[in-house]
């Protein structure tokens, strides 16, 4: 069985709350996120996600200056 990480209750309010949002108003475009995505414990859940995954599209696992940007951020 594979392992899974549990997604911090930040995040799921967040994710909850744009879910909400986009079902009350189908025309609304979210064209602010880019603060939301670039949050810190949003970025080290993904890096961690991609880690358990055994990579993401497009970004090699030793390209470990990602990871030091990202523990920068936080």
């Amino acid at each position: 069985m594979a392992k899974r990480l549990q997604t911090p209750e930040r995040i799921r309010t967040l994710q909850r709350k744009l879910y909400l949002k986009a079902k009350a108003e189908p025309d609304c475009r979210f064209h602010q996120l880019y603060d939301k995505v670039w949050r810190g414990d949003i970025l080290l859940h993904a890096w961690e996600l991609a880690l358990l995954n055994g990579g993401a599209p497009g970004v090699a696992l030793s390209d470990s200056h990602i990871l030091v940007s990202v523990i920068e951020l936080i």
